[in-house]
């Protein structure tokens, strides 16, 4: 069992993670937001017989070094960048590891996911009052700060809740209450038009049913049938909410990527004009006329491709860091369906979800977004359980709605 200091930890910082990222706080956290995680970090510092994930940290490393090796506009404020990355992903991934702070990300992670459900809910009361869009009014957000914060929060949502439906057995309409909420989720998801995050919630949707079901093959056929048949006979409720995503593929057969092309072309660009360190941890080439969304004032980039993000800033170094952990989570997530398979599938499936998203938004370095806190989250929780299996058996407990 956690300890009331850890449990109360784990909810204050979830809840200020998540409150940093919606509308609902009628006020910012600012930097109050990053002191509080670097008293969490001074908390886990304080932790015995610490164990360091080498992985990251020699991700650090090769941060640190395409920074100073390479001349970087000023503007873009690379150091504050990176000091933000490491203080947040220390907090939440495998950077450190012992007992307490494996306790910490696994409160944490489960804390994120309910208020994730919560926060889906309410968007969604929001939509059917013709409310939270954008301020163009294009785009469907909720009660997030931004349709493609809305996407994958919503994803999250679905997913837990398809996690729970595996424990409701007894009560019906608790039940119920999951479908509808996944069923709001999946509104929610096409209302913001994030086809990466559509994309995304399918595969992670199909990923968290197969490894739930991979050695009984009959069983995970009629799951897959009964999906098809539950969207086919819902479809009269949620087909007029895909008037957002068809938007972005007129006259396209397929998904159009347009929007996307320029920028990962640049990054290979960028990549090939420094194959082994990148151009720099937090920059995009300045002097590129397409595909470098950048703004001098703020120093904020938009990359499109969290995979060639991570290729063009930090080079082959940096990019076989990122791979190497990526797979060691798979690879710990293998071992961990023989001793928890529900708990393993819900994390394969979040972990498939952002392989595929990261494809078309870049935030994998991005300190402070949500995103980027909630994918390095969950790798660092997987970490954590395999270093400590009895944490699946804990996490299992925590994420119960009684």
């Amino acid at each position: 069992m956690l300890d009331k200091k850890t449990e109360w930890i784990g909810w204050f910082v979830a809840f200020m993670i998540v409150s940093n990222s919606t509308t609902l706080m009628p006020f910012s956290w600012g930097i109050g937001y990053y002191i509080v995680m670097l008293l969490a970090l001074c908390y886990i510092f304080s932790m015995r017989q610490l164990r360091y994930g080498f992985p990251i940290l020699v991700l650090y490393a090769v941060c640190m070094l395409s920074i100073t090796a390479n001349d970087i506009p000023s503007f873009f404020h690379v150091w504050p960048r990176l000091g933000t990355f490491v203080l947040l992903t220390t907090v939440v991934s495998f950077a450190l590891c012992c007992d307490g702070a494996v306790a910490i990300r696994v409160r944490l992670f489960a804390s994120i996911s309910k208020l994730l459900m919560l926060v889906t809910f309410l968007s969604f009361c929001l939509l059917l009052f013709g409310g939270g869009y954008d301020v163009r009014g294009a785009w469907f957000q909720g009660v997030t700060v931004h349709s493609m914060i809305m996407g994958p929060v919503a994803t999250m949502s679905c997913l837990c809740c398809l996690y729970q439906l595996q424990y409701e057995q007894s009560r019906i309409w608790m039940k119920w209450a999951y479908y509808a909420l996944i069923l709001m989720g999946f509104i929610c998801i096409l209302q913001t038009g994030s086809r990466s995050a559509l994309i995304g919630a399918m595969m992670s949707f199909l990923c968290f049913m197969y490894f739930l079901n991979k050695n009984e093959f009959y069983v995970l056929i009629k799951k897959y049938i009964l999906i098809v048949l539950v969207l086919v006979v819902s479809a009269p409720i949620w087909w007029v909410y895909t008037d957002k995503v068809a938007e972005k593929n007129k006259g396209d057969v397929g998904l159009n990527t347009d929007s996307r092309e320029e920028h990962w072309h640049q990054r290979i660009e960028e990549w090939k004009s420094s194959p082994i360190i990148g151009i720099g941890f937090g920059t995009v080439d300045a002097s590129a006329k397409e595909g470098a969304s950048f703004d001098e004032n703020t120093g904020g980039i938009e990359t499109g491709n969290s995979w060639l993000c991570a290729l063009s800033m930090t080079g082959i170094l940096g990019f076989g860091c990122v791979l190497v952990i990526f797979w060691g989570a798979y690879r710990k997530l293998l071992w961990l369906l023989d001793y928890s398979r529900p708990i393993a599938s819900y994390l394969m499936a979040i972990m498939v979800f952002f392989v595929f998203h990261m494809m078309a938004e870049g935030y994998i370095f991005a300190g402070g977004n949500f995103l980027n806190t909630q994918m390095w989250l969950v790798i660092g929780t997987i970490y954590g359980i395999a270093y400590i299996p009895e944490y699946a058996d804990i996490l299992e407990q925590k994420l119960q709605l009684h």
